[in-house]
């Protein structure tokens, strides 16, 4: 049976994650609900960063409630790393290239983005139950080479992942709504296997782990960083960071780029 979503379609939002959230708060519309925009113009990563975006970009936000999955607070980083596995799984079908997460939520391929996750809880009022947004944006005909400069080259789309490989599917706008709909239809099963602990999700995530081996910095806010080399994302979704005073666990933080 199909997961009940409502789909609220715009042609052109700042911000897919601000207008669920707001629609969310105001409790206008029942959960579960999908926010989609063909153009996002202002659209939000993971803490002060923007996700740069073009009408060849595949933006949404789905609003859930974590009681119809049985989901906890305590996996709230582990929802981000099950959607991106999720979404690797469906990309994947298109080209031969190599998918991996880049912790906490983007995905990517041989350094270059290629989708970006972002999940928060807000919680509407103390009445009402907690709320889990998780936005997502997918570089599908993204004209990568029309981005600002300062994230051209770190950029990728699944239109080039294709051509750059065996593949003889045109990626153009079907393969961005059968996309869309592929990921709304296999993510409610994901997010059940998350909630029972399911092994194998941790498994996936830990083997998809772009940054494992690698040299890492972490910037942790006020003046805080933790240098080293990736040693894996554990079972709760932590990130593992090595070095000479030992094994870090980092819950937040942002991964700087060199």
């Amino acid at each position: 049976m199909k997961f009940p979503w409502t789909i609220l379609r715009f042609d052109e939002l700042e911000s897919t994650n601000d207008t669920a959230r707001e629609i969310a708060l105001a409790g206008t519309t029942p959960l579960p609900f999908v926010v989609r925009s063909e153009l996002q113009t202002r659209g939000r990563g993971r803490g002060q960063n923007v996700w740069h975006s073009d009408r060849g970009s595949l933006t949404f936000t789905l609003a859930m409630s974590p009681s119809a999955f049985g989901l906890s607070p305590r996996q709230s980083i582990t929802v981000g790393l099950s959607s991106a596995v999720c979404l690797i799984d469906l990309c994947q079908q298109y080209h031969e290239k190599t998918l991996m997460i880049r912790w906490p939520n983007d995905v990517e391929s041989e350094g270059r983005k290629l989708a970006g996750l972002l999940p928060e809880w807000i919680q509407p009022t103390s009445k009402r139950d907690p709320v889990i947004l998780l936005g997502v944006g997918v570089n599908v005909t993204t004209r990568t080479r029309e981005l600002p400069e300062e994230v051209r080259e770190l950029a990728v789309s699944l239109a080039e992942l294709a051509s750059s490989s065996t593949s003889t599917i045109q990626i153009d706008d079907d393969v961005r709504d059968r996309l869309f709909d592929e990921f709304l239809n296999k993510l409610p099963g994901v997010l059940h296997e998350l909630a029972h602990d399911g092994p194998e999700l941790a498994s996936r995530w830990a083997r998809l782990d772009a940054l494992r081996d690698h040299a890492v910095r972490v910037d942790l806010g006020h003046g805080v960083m933790i240098i080293g080399h990736g040693a894996g994302i554990d079972s709760l979704g932590r990130l593992l960071v090595q070095n000479e005073l030992g094994r870090r666990t980092i819950v937040g933080g942002r991964v700087l780029r060199d």
